[in-house]
């Protein structure tokens, strides 16, 4: 650029900023919306350029990590703007999402990197819960998050990882799957429904026999 045009480029940038200000001081701009704009095109930009790292140099598996967590905090701040509140059933699980995004992708370009299955697979089960109430409030989505973890560890012992298979990794998903089917149940109420009444029939008892032989 001309030397002679930076000081007329810098006297428009500072008048269109002087006349921001006043029309949002006088409720005829909102400025939020701008700013909120360029925070959420700084994070994206952030984002871009780590995956950008990744894909220039493979072996940096590392900067999948910043890259997508920094597109989902993007994300988050876009949803939260009135224009975007459609998505606001994304609030929350986009962020956590994105993250366990950022593991599973490691995985997935380097098969030896095997653990970082779980924290993908645990935080996209939290993401899944938080999905699932957001759209749904009534329910109790937590057997989605801990059947979410059982197929975590069960992919852990199934997929290939470079060296030999991860089978002690089907004990805890055996473990969640176990707590996902019966903690959540209609079997595990009735079931306890009937220790509460065998524990308030058992301690009658005792007492009554108690109190006949006093």
């Amino acid at each position: 650029m001309n030397r002679s045009y930076a000081p007329i480029l810098g006297g428009a940038l500072l008048i269109l900023a002087g006349l921001a200000f006043l029309l949002n001081n006088f409720g005829i701009l909102d400025l939020s919306v701008l700013w909120a704009g360029l925070w959420i095109a700084l994070f994206i930009a952030g984002g871009l350029a780590f995956l950008l790292v990744y894909f220039s140099r493979r072996e940096q598996w590392w900067a999948l990590i910043p890259g997508f967590t920094l597109l989902g905090i993007g994300g988050q701040i876009a949803i939260d703007q009135p224009l975007l509140q459609v998505f606001d059933f994304l609030d929350g699980a986009i962020v956590v999402g994105s993250i366990g995004l950022a593991f599973l992708a490691i995985y997935a370009a380097q098969r030896q990197q095997w653990w970082a299955l779980i924290p993908g697979g645990i935080l996209a089960s939290v993401a899944a819960m938080i999905l699932f109430d957001n759209l749904f409030p009534d329910g109790e989505w937590v057997i989605v998050m801990f059947l979410g973890m059982a197929a975590t560890f069960a992919l852990v012992a199934l997929l290939p990882t470079g060296a030999e298979r991860n089978t002690w990794a089907f004990i805890p998903a055996g473990i969640f799957l176990a707590i996902g089917l019966l903690v959540f149940t209609p079997v595990l109420q009735s079931a306890n429904l009937l220790l509460g009444v065998a524990l308030l029939l058992g301690g009658g008892f005792l007492l009554v026999r108690s109190l006949a032989r006093r």
